[in-house]
């Protein structure tokens, strides 16, 4: 099941942003406020949290 991830205003010039790292498997359970990836950008890395907890669904 696919989620969305907001990306947070990251800079007034700022436009794009790269995927660096992601933290989690799929299927992996997510805690509120757990890192779940990285977002790189030419002058900033930004590390984004869950904002919602999420089990991982039965086979």
């Amino acid at each position: 099941m696919a989620i969305d991830i907001k990306v947070p205003t990251l800079g007034e010039s700022v436009t794009e942003a790269t995927l660096a790292k992601w933290y989690k498997k799929a299927g992996d359970a997510v805690a509120v406020d757990e890192p779940l990836c990285e977002l790189e950008t030419d002058k900033v890395t930004v590390c984004r949290s869950a904002k919602a907890r999420r089990l991982p669904s039965a086979p």
